[in-house]
């Protein structure tokens, strides 16, 4: 284990991942807004990128 060097991380590729996230989940209309925060949507965000920090490790 302690041979085992760490992957790289790849800064640009991480915050595109999040900003593509993002911009599939965000509220197209006021009504989708206000049910925002009760429609797992922020946890699906989270979901689809919570992993690529760890792919670095």
């Amino acid at each position: 284990m302690n041979a085992a060097k760490p992957g790289e991380f790849d800064k640009a590729a991480f915050i595109k991942a999040v900003n593509d996230a993002i911009a599939k989940q965000v509220p197209k209309n006021l009504q989708e807004a206000d049910e925002f925060s009760g429609s797992g949507k922020v946890d699906a965000i989270k979901g689809e990128v919570g992993g690529r920090g760890k792919d670095g490790k």
